[in-house]
Order: C-alpha cells, then structure tokens, then sequence
C-alpha cells in the first residue's frame, strides 16, 4: 500500500518513491528509470517541423521501458508480499465480517482506520519512501488509506468477493509512480493530491450507491452460490 522499504539512504523526495506503494517491494522494481529529453528543434520559419531521425525510436523505447518497469514492480509486488499478503487478511478475512456486522460504509472505516495505523510504525524508518515530515503527512496518510479502503470494498462487493481483483487493484495502485511522472513539489513532498484524488473518487461511490458501496449486490452473490451448492435453484 505504502513507501516502498529498501536500504537507498538518499531522500525520499530525490529518489521519486511512490508515496502510496507496498511496503515489501523488492529494489529491482526501482532499477529502471526513464529519462526522455526532448531534442531542440530548429526556428525555420514557414518550414513544417518533423521528428528529428531517431525521435520516434526514442519515444519507443521509453515506452518499453515504462511498461517493463510496471510489469516489473507488479511482479515484485506479489511476489514478497505485499497486496498478496495483505489483501488475505484486509479484505479476505476482515472486510466481509465487518460489512456483514456494521454495514459496508462503517466497516470500510474501520478497516481503513485498522489499516492505516498497521501501518504507522513506518513512519520512523527512514527508508520509508512516504512523505513523513510532519503530522499533517500522518493525516493525509490515514485519509489516504480510508478512501482506498471504500474504493476496494466497492470493486471487492462488484466482483463477487474476487480477492485476486483486489489484489491486482493494490497492485496497479502501488505501481504506478505519479510523483516520477509530475515533478511538482506538491505531489513529490505531500500525499495531499493522492488523497484529493482518490478521496472525490470514494465521496463518488458513497453518494452513487447511498452508502451501500453494492454489498446488496455481493450479497445475493453469495446467497445464490450457496444455494447452487445445495442444488436449490436461486
């Protein structure tokens, strides 16, 4: 879910670590880095500008090795843990009790509350790559967590309890390295536009589905799986 733990002793914000990232991911998910420069184009006036010879191999290339890297990281990911060993726990074994005990909404809280503070002791490691300064960052990480958690429960109620979609999900959110793509000190020293963004996209599904996030749906899923193990037709 969070920093990525390794022993580069430089800082977090000169080496680009994606704030929201699982904490077991191996170096190798690091070792490819894409530089791509723009080549400086002649001033010809009324003359068409083109790609200069090599422009488009270039461009190519970065993108190989943009998709390396996240096939890379996704692999590293669920191989040392991470969201595989997580997300049995998460919303495997917890997150169907606690939605059946105190509903979906509430029990998205809670787990994403149990979540974030299973995660806090992080916060005095320094290779931890999440922004850590200050106590704003423990509670922009606490939000950040929530909101992901209500977003989770949503695609987990809509997938009939796929805990693999989860897991993927975890994945992918991990993986991808905004504060590498924006270089912008807002989104390289603050977690502010990663809750910001996943925060509207949680507010979204609580107003779309009144609070519910489709567990109505999970539950007739699960109802009418049980009843075509017992032959009953649902």
């Amino acid at each position: 879910m969070f920093g990525g733990i390794h022993h580069d002793r430089r800082n977090p914000r000169e080496r680009g670590d994606t704030p929201f990232a699982g904490s077991d991911r191996a170096v190798a998910g690091r070792s490819l880095v894409v530089s791509v420069r723009p080549r400086r184009h002649s001033r010809n006036h009324g003359a068409r500008r083109t790609c200069p010879a090599g422009c488009a191999s270039d461009l190519a290339s970065a993108g190989v090795l943009v998709a390396a890297d996240l096939s890379l990281q996704l692999c590293c990911l669920a191989d040392h843990g991470g969201p595989l060993g997580e997300e049995i726990g998460w919303r495997g074994f917890a997150l169907p009790r606690l939605q059946r005990v105190q509903g979906p909404f509430v029990g998205s809280l809670n787990l994403g509350l149990l979540w974030a503070f299973w995660r806090l002791p992080y916060f005095w490691m320094p290779e931890w790559g999440t922004p850590k300064g200050t106590v704003l960052d423990i509670v922009w990480f606490v939000l950040g967590a929530i909101a992901l958690t209500i977003l989770y429960t949503w695609v987990f109620n809509n997938t009939k309890g796929s805990l693999l979609i989860v897991i993927l999900a975890h994945a992918s959110n991990d993986a991808f390295f905004i504060n590498q793509l924006f270089r912008a000190p807002i989104v390289t020293d603050s977690l502010l536009p990663v809750v910001v963004g996943f925060g509207a996209v949680a507010v979204l599904l609580i107003i779309l589905t009144r609070g519910r996030l489709d567990y109505d749906r999970y539950r007739q899923d699960i109802e009418s799986n049980a009843l075509g193990e017992k032959g009953i037709p649902a």
